[in-house]
């Protein structure tokens, strides 16, 4: 009672058929993004910056600032590796070099972690979005139903008062009739 039904006449189908339709299609797009996240957040988890700085994860990380620290590791691994020919391993030159791939290390498994930090925060907004959107499919679906039901009555009520209305007629016919 109340209620409106939005019909698209040329289809024949209730709007909120449109509505399930569009959801669903952004909730299966959502489990994908969630699979490809929860995929790429795993596999930066077990990356170390030995890994990375040998080529692992090239293409699942986007960071300005590893590809940085990547090309300074590369950069300092050969002068090291230069040095480490001329001099021996307690030459201030070869520490000092030795202690700058060291920190170069740890600058990488810092921006790791905050990277791996980054896709769970990423990862957490898909699922929650995810939820969401299988809630509010839920939620049509449960709406649609009612509305299909809703339907079926509008539609016996309208037989009903159509069936009444002509009733009513013919009985004004009659008393027309039976007033000449």
């Amino acid at each position: 009672p109340g209620r409106m039904f939005l019909l698209d006449l040329e289809q024949g189908r209730l709007i909120d058929d449109e509505a399930i339709l569009r959801v669903n299609d952004q909730l299966s797009a959502a489990k994908g993004q969630t699979i490809n996240l929860n995929a790429r957040a795993k596999s930066i988890k077990s990356l170390t910056p030995e890994s990375f700085v040998d080529g692992g994860m090239e293409g699942e990380i986007t960071s300005p600032a590893l590809t940085g620290l990547r090309g300074q590791y590369s950069t300092a691994k050969q002068k090291r590796d230069g040095l480490a020919t001329k001099l021996g391993p307690r030459h201030p030159e070869r520490i000092q070099a030795d202690s700058e791939l060291d920190s170069l290390r740890a600058s990488i498994a810092a921006e790791i972690r905050r990277v791996s930090a980054s896709m769970q925060a990423d990862l957490r907004r898909a699922i929650q979005t995810e939820q969401d959107l299988a809630a509010h499919l839920a939620e049509l679906k449960v709406r649609q139903g009612r509305s299909g039901s809703d339907l079926v009555r509008l539609r016996e009520l309208q037989r009903e008062a159509a069936a009444k209305s002509q009733v009513y007629e013919s009985f004004l016919l009659r008393a027309k009739q039976t007033g000449e």
